[in-house]
């Protein structure tokens, strides 16, 4: 997770600083290999067909009325397609294969579009191996059976939207090797949604099974836990393409499914955890699982169902807001009223304080966890939250755009302990943020931070300014700056000074976060090992590297 966060965070980097137009890359591109047209037979000609790399989209329409043999000598040495998108929208192709040679995507916004195409039979895009860029988007070819892209392993995007359903309606099949790569890439507000079911592998082994079994650890179909199974049968299950159904049993939580990770239930009507009738179950806790994938449209009736369901199992579970908030937070597709514990949801606020003329500090000395949503606004005398036990927040808003961390409008004053902007600023377990608001300076007693640069100093709570005299050996340890990162007229070539640095946060939503300007040596804009750049609002970045 950590890796493909990072090369997320690079691949933003690289788009904003080059200045990204309708077609980004486009500034980076020759000229001779940037191609903006729809493909039709008065445009084929005018194709860079000898450039590895091309930028712009490649759309494909009813008017591409143009032969295979045509298609597959223009793109012939297409490998990466960068800057736009490949859309191909309500054609008569069977398959893609005259873009076999295909690699690479790489775009900020749509990357694949492929709607409406009634005799689409697969993509067939065999070389394909990575996509970047937000939107993926394949519904409505009602001959499709299956992708055909053995070579995919890789998409990345700061927020990842996913669209795959309605094709074949009874036959279409997502391979288990393709959906590792949609299920891996979570992270909070990333959207998934797809139907149809995940293909049967040719030879069923012990560890990719349909019977459970000790050592299988990718179990196809549901999984039935009743009161005489033998629990032993599923302690190594990572995958489950079905759904979890466990009735009328004698347990008392889910520690047996010690390494199931995600559960998949792509059949319409059908939900992806039956939880009824189990009268010791006191928790609803899966200790490993990250992610739940299921269709809960009901297209005949045109309404969404349940996709998790708890009834009638021991009234201590009501009262489990962390296991709820858990399973809320590991569903792909953000929706409001899930799960359900005997009729009831979980949240949506944990903590809602807001428009309080006098609220100066909140003192809430004993709270040590939080799960749902945190909304501290609008207390114009409010200076600190004042929360010393607080240790967690597992926070999720799945309305989608809002926020579930959000702390704005109170006194200009108004800052966040270091140990509290740790907490609300972990990406992994919170989804979304809005602040504006800074971190306090350091008390004494606090450990390796700074508010001037020094050796050793690994937290650094203010304005980071680099100029053409500073002391490089003062951002050695530095691994998390609250403020903005300025580099200015230095004689830097890289940025592999801040070799340990993971995060730059900045809380005033009217400053940038970086600011990199008239450096005439700086060649490159990486950061070794970054993990997260954020300002202000949700998770957005906000970067400027000036041209040099």
């Amino acid at each position: 997770m950590v890796f493909s966060m990072i090369w997320k965070i690079l691949n933003l980097i690289f788009i904003i600083s080059y200045c990204f137009s309708e077609t980004e890359g486009a500034a980076t591109c020759d000229p001779k290999c940037s191609f903006t047209k729809d493909l039709t037979p008065q445009t084929i000609g005018s194709f860079p067909k000898n450039c590895p790399t091309v930028c712009g989209n490649l759309t494909f329409t009813n008017l591409t009325k143009l032969t295979d043999k045509e298609l597959k000598n223009a793109f012939k040495n297409l490998k990466t397609l960068k800057g736009g998108r490949l859309s191909v929208i309500g054609t008569s192709f069977n398959n893609l294969n005259f873009l076999a040679g295909l690699q690479k995507i790489e775009t900020v916004h749509v990357s694949l579009l492929v709607p409406e195409n009634n005799q689409l039979l697969e993509l067939g895009l065999k070389n394909l191996t990575t996509v970047i860029g937000e939107y993926f988007s394949v519904y409505n070819n009602k001959k499709m059976t299956q992708f055909n892209m053995p070579k995919f392993k890789t998409i990345l995007s700061p927020m990842t939207r996913t669209y795959i359903k309605n094709n074949h309606p009874s036959n279409f099949c997502i391979t288990s090797q393709i959906l590792k790569v949609f299920l891996a890439e979570k992270l909070p507000n990333d959207e998934l949604q797809m139907n149809g079911k995940v293909c049967a592998p040719k030879n069923y082994t012990k560890k990719n099974c349909k019977i459970p079994d000790e050592p299988c650890e990718e179990l196809h179909g549901d999984l039935n836990i009743g009161a005489n199974f033998a629990v032993k049968k599923v302690k190594n299950l990572k995958f489950l393409y079905g759904s979890l159904i466990v009735k009328n049993t004698d347990l008392a939580n889910f520690k047996f499914l010690g390494n199931l990770t995600y559960i998949v239930q792509l059949g319409e009507k059908k939900i992806a955890i039956d939880v009824q009738g189990n009268k010791k179950l006191i928790s609803a806790a899966f200790p490993k699982l990250k992610g739940i994938l299921c269709n809960t449209w009901d297209s005949v009736n045109n309404q969404l169902l349940d996709a998790i369901n708890f009834k009638n199992n021991h009234k201590s579970l009501l009262e489990d807001s962390k296991s709820c908030f858990a399973l809320r937070s590991a569903q792909y597709i953000p929706q409001h009223e899930i799960p359900k514990f005997d009729g009831k949801t979980c949240g949506p606020y944990s903590v809602n304080i807001s428009n309080n003329a006098g609220l100066e500090e909140l003192e809430l000395t004993n709270l040590t966890s939080i799960y749902g949503i945190f909304q501290v606004t609008s207390n114009p005398k409010l200076r600190k939250l004042k929360l010393p036990k607080l240790k967690t927040a597992q926070l999720s808003n799945t309305w989608v755009n809002d926020t579930a961390v959000a702390i704005a409008g109170n006194s200009p004053q108004f800052c966040l302990a270091l140990r509290e902007a740790k907490i609300f600023l972990n990406y992994k377990k919170v989804t979304s943020f809005m602040f504006d608001s800074k971190v306090c300076k350091p008390g004494r007693q606090a450990k390796k931070a700074c508010i001037v640069p020094e050796i050793g100093c690994v937290n650094f709570i203010g304005n980071l300014k680099i100029g053409p005299k500073f002391d490089f050996k003062k951002v050695k340890s530095l691994k998390f700056l609250y403020g903005s990162l300025i580099v200015k007229n230095s004689s830097l070539t890289d940025f592999k000074i801040f070799e340990n640095l993971l995060e730059i946060v900045q809380l005033n939503s009217t400053k940038l976060a970086i600011d990199v300007q008239g450096n005439k040596n700086l060649q490159s804009a990486t950061f070794p090992k970054i993990q997260v750049i954020f300002k202000g609002i949700h998770t957005l970045l906000d970067i400027i590297i000036r041209p040099l």
